[in-house]
């Protein structure tokens, strides 16, 4: 598991108490994978062009 999902302030709570179940590797997997400079630009790069096209 890699982070919780909550809906409410009471379900923050409990998910902060929980905060030992999750598995540091997995989190650092899940972040490099998601959130490197690399990704995100190339998906920047994307969305511009695809603004850029629709304005044509």
């Amino acid at each position: 598991m890699t982070g919780f999902i909550v809906d409410s302030v009471d379900e923050a709570v409990d998910a902060v108490n929980r905060i030992g179940e999750l598995d540091r590797a997995r989190r650092r997997e899940a972040f490099e994978r998601r959130f490197t400079a690399t990704r995100m630009t190339d998906e920047y790069i994307e969305v511009y062009q695809e603004l850029l096209a629709s304005k044509g």
